[in-house]
């Protein structure tokens, strides 16, 4: 809640970058809503359309310990995607890193059918 549109962001991106600062773009993370793959590829155009990024960074949905469970309460776009994200699954098993007490148990998500 509060933060700049789409629009808003990719206009700063053009003052920073005219400018003459370096700018990269993170889209992150990347939802599996209706007609993902157009909506993103839209996004893409538009942001290509009026800037040079020097890095483009794209993100996958991931989980954190709990989130995951709160998940159909936090992503309502599209009838579908509870079901989407019902069939998801974690790519990685849990890492512990040096100084944790316990592995961290989230990790990038995909369709069972990937």
């Amino acid at each position: 809640m509060g933060a700049p549109t789409f629009e808003r962001r990719l206009n700063a991106a053009v003052k920073v970058q005219e400018a003459g600062y370096p700018i990269r773009i993170r889209l992150d993370p990347i939802v599996p809503i209706d007609d993902w793959e157009k909506a993103y590829a839209k996004t893409i155009k538009s942001i290509f359309d009026k800037v040079s990024p020097e890095r483009m960074t794209l993100g996958t949905l991931r989980f954190e310990r709990g989130f995951y469970n709160m998940r159909n309460s936090i992503f309502t776009s599209g009838p579908t995607l509870p079901e989407i994200l019902d069939q998801m699954e974690q790519m990685f098993e849990p890492k512990l890193f040096e100084g944790s007490k316990r592995p961290l148990t989230y990790g990038i998500c995909k369709s069972p059918k990937d």
